[in-house]
């Protein structure tokens, strides 16, 4: 992790917005080092951990090896339990994956109440006014929300790859934890 004043030497090199006040990292595995980045960035610091049912989270393939999951059973369960800890840290809130697409208003709010940013509706039309649409560390341009990828678990061809994760220890528990049905 860099130290803070190097973390922002490399922000304020970007290019960015005259009226930006925020930065956003998308880093998934980032949960693990919450509380590296809190001390690190200080009071200010918020940080939102979206969880997601990893039913779906091990059935995504990688866009550029489509035989391969993106992400193993173990790795979902370790990384879940870790944002866990921090679910009650002032610092730290969490959003359910399926929450933030299905309630995109409410979600969007709370979001923008815990960031401490002014709530703006043109939100609700994403990507239609994002200012970031494309990006070298995405597989594609950005696109609209949408609720095809979730309960893709369901399906019977996927039984054995979710039969994994039900079989990793901590999982039920946890899908249970953020309400998910076991």
């Amino acid at each position: 992790m860099p130290d803070v004043d190097r973390l922002y030497e490399l922000l304020g090199d970007l290019h960015r917005p005259r009226d930006c006040r925020a930065w956003c990292e998308k880093t998934p595995r980032n949960v693990l080092n919450f509380e590296a980045i809190l001390k690190t960035l200080g009071r200010r610091a918020r940080l939102v951990h979206i969880v997601r049912d990893g039913r779906d989270v091990v059935l995504s393939r990688h866009p550029n090896e489509p035989d391969d999951f993106w992400v193993a059973s173990d790795r979902w369960v370790n990384d879940v339990q870790a944002g866990l800890s921090w679910r009650e840290h002032r610092q730290v809130l969490t959003v359910r994956y399926e929450d933030l697409v299905e309630d995109l208003q409410s979600t969007t709010s709370r979001l923008c109440e815990f960031l401490s940013l002014d709530y703006d509706a043109r939100l609700l039309d994403y990507p239609q006014h994002a200012q970031v649409r494309e990006s070298d560390s995405w597989f594609e341009p950005a696109r609209p929300l949408s609720t095809k990828s979730i309960g893709r678990w369901r399906l019977s061809e996927n039984a054995g790859r979710v039969q994994q994760l039900l079989d990793e220890p901590g999982a039920v528990q946890l899908l249970g934890e953020f309400g998910y049905d076991v």
